[in-house]
């Protein structure tokens, strides 16, 4: 398993992770499943914003996602961030969450 930056090109594994938590998990607060497009627009406002996505990835497969994205819009929160980690279902218990906690 390799965690590295996320491209363009993830986000289709990226929605399935995301629709999968949305489904099944009250993990997302949002009961609407997304397609690729709205994961690579989400994406593409992370990188414009300096927020990294990070994808773990094993033998091709992504199985799991990690972003940072704004707390809240009010001034005392300007330098707080928020930490998003899902994983695949088939890899849960494999330790990629908790390296993504990890300095």
């Amino acid at each position: 398993m390799s965690i590295r930056p996320a491209i363009k090109d993830d986000c289709a594994a990226i929605a399935e992770i995301y629709n999968h938590a949305v489904v099944h998990t009250a993990a997302i607060w949002n009961d609407k499943t997304v397609d690729t497009d709205n994961r690579i627009a989400w994406f593409e406002a992370r990188q414009l914003a300096g927020f990294p996505v990070l994808v773990s990835e094993e033998d091709g497969v992504i199985t799991g996602y990690s972003s940072f994205g704004d707390w809240r819009a009010f001034d005392g929160f300007r330098h707080t961030v928020e930490h998003s980690v899902y994983v695949h279902p088939n890899t849960r218990g494999k330790g990629w969450a908790a390296s993504c906690w990890s300095p």
